[in-house]
């Protein structure tokens, strides 16, 4: 939770960053703290480095200051543009690159607090409840298969289900022979898959997008990748825990799925799209 002390902290490192970028327990610190705002670590380190700048710099200045690489470096500077942090001219055909003022981390922080008033709300939600729930527990690969297909039986057509980090590629894995028909169910009944993974899982996801229709995935900065996965259906939420067995806990609540897709949704606008 962002409180008024870390917002002082950060707002107090930034004003001073030119007299004192050259400790590098001072950089650190202020990155740390432009993480909490939703920052990458390399958004943090590209936007610090363009605070001590007086004149703009080019990307490969950037680069070599940050020791990032090239393709970091210019996601975060499109993602930092994005956000009104940094802006760039062209100087000779080329881009030059600046950071904007740092009254702009004010509005930053104002959006993060309507997204956690959001998402308070929706979990608040979850404590009262009227309208009757079922539970149930599935071990095993074979039981996991067997209730797979049955969402997708049940599912409506064009309806969507949304995947907040796991194991994705052992969910193909577990699927096998059965993948083909899977997919093809799914694409029959046209149901879009919403999915927020890891940097870890960026290769992976990729070639999940290429080669299965209805497919979105955006990345969550700072996510690892768990041995859990939470996926959110029209009226169901299952946790696919991939242990050895694999466990799945399905609690079936037309409501609570609404609030946690409120939930997702609100975690989906604070990802970075990869394209």
């Amino acid at each position: 939770m962002i409180n008024d002390d870390i917002i002082y902290d950060i707002l107090v490192l930034i004003y001073n960053t030119n007299s004192m970028i050259t400790n590098q327990n001072f950089d650190k610190n202020l990155v740390a703290n432009l993480q909490k705002l939703g920052l990458s670590e390399k958004e943090a380190s590209v936007y610090v480095y363009l605070m001590a700048r007086d004149n703009e710099v080019g990307s490969s200045k950037i680069i070599l200051a940050t020791k990032l690489h090239g393709q970091y470096v210019y996601n975060a500077l499109a993602n930092l543009e994005t956000l009104g942090l940094v802006k760039h001219v062209l100087k000779n055909g080329r881009k030059k690159w600046s950071a904007n003022p740092p009254h702009r981390l004010e509005s930053l922080i104002e959006s993060k607090r309507i997204i956690a008033n959001q998402v308070k709300d929706a979990l608040e939600k979850l404590t009262t409840r009227d309208e009757s729930q079922e539970f149930e527990v599935f071990q095993g690969e074979e039981q996991f298969l067997a209730n797979e297909f049955q969402m997708l039986e049940e599912a409506e057509v064009g309806s969507a289900i949304y995947v907040i980090a796991g194991k994705g590629d052992r969910f193909s894995e577990i699927l096998g022979d059965e993948r083909r028909q899977y997919n093809a169910k799914g694409l029959e009944k046209n149901i879009n898959v919403k999915y927020i993974g890891t940097f870890d899982q960026l290769d992976y996801l990729k070639k999940v997008k290429t080669t299965r229709p209805n497919f979105e995935f955006r990345i969550m900065p700072g996510l690892h990748t768990s041995s859990v996965s939470t996926s959110i259906h029209e009226s169901s939420i299952l946790f696919q825990i991939y242990g050895n067995p694999i466990l799945v806990f399905q609690l079936k609540s037309k409501q609570i799925a609404d609030d946690y897709r409120s939930f997702f949704e609100s975690l989906w606008d604070l990802c970075e799209e990869i394209k």
